[in-house]
């Protein structure tokens, strides 16, 4: 039998990019860190400078308040911020890379230029974002027991998982473009990776003939 995470498939939107299933899965972290949070409040500088004192530390800011803070440039790779309140936090520039959002609220927030490659985004409130030059890469939107997808844009990542799993609105949805007065289309394609070959398996190279 073909082990679960050894069966990855990969699903296409084509309105949104590329998104793949896998099936690993994270749990939600410990309640949040208080000295972390506190530690964040002073500012990116002296934050940024702990984290490189303390790398393999993972920030723990779940359910943090973090409304309106000023998080320019700072360093929350890999941070948990999930059900954190960012509305209206400045986190142009902000390296997000790989953090936990999900349940976190995002209303009025400021993304400029930051990096939110491979966030885990399942249940995020986002509205009115500022997303000029926004890296936007494999942003997974469904929680940590179900398959892993994930989509390239977080304004449409609600969109998506509910067209995942709400028959009524995939019906509205095609119903809606039935009716367009222009062609609209909205497909999704499953197909598997090429087996992999091994080494014993791969013929050799044929030998140049040099003429001697």
């Amino acid at each position: 039998m073909v082990r679960p995470e050894l069966n990855r498939r990969m699903v296409r939107y084509r309105t949104a990019g590329i998104m793949t299933l896998r099936t690993a899965s994270r749990p939600l972290d410990d309640p949040m860190n208080n000295e972390h949070v506190a530690l964040l409040r002073k500012g990116a500088a002296t934050w940024n400078k702990w984290r490189r004192e303390k790398p393999d530390i993972r920030p723990d800011l779940h359910g943090a308040s973090l409304r309106g803070a000023d998080l320019h440039a700072a360093n929350l790779r890999g941070a948990n911020l999930s059900g954190a309140k960012l509305n209206g936090a400045k986190l142009n520039g902000a390296n997000l890379l790989g953090a936990d959002l999900r349940r976190a609220t995002l209303v009025g927030t400021n993304l400029t230029r930051a990096d939110l490659t491979g966030c885990r985004v399942y249940g995020v409130s986002a509205w009115g974002l500022k997303l000029k030059k926004t890296k936007q890469q494999n942003l997974i939107i469904t929680n940590e027991d179900e398959p892993e997808v994930a989509v390239d844009n977080i304004e449409v990542a609600q969109f998506i998982y509910l067209m995942l799993h709400n028959e009524k609105i995939r019906s509205q949805a095609a119903r809606r473009c039935m009716h367009a007065p222009y062609p609209v289309e909205i497909s999704f394609s499953v197909s598997s990776p090429p087996p992999r070959r091994n080494r014993e398996d791969t013929p050799a190279a044929p030998t140049p003939d040099r003429g001697y």
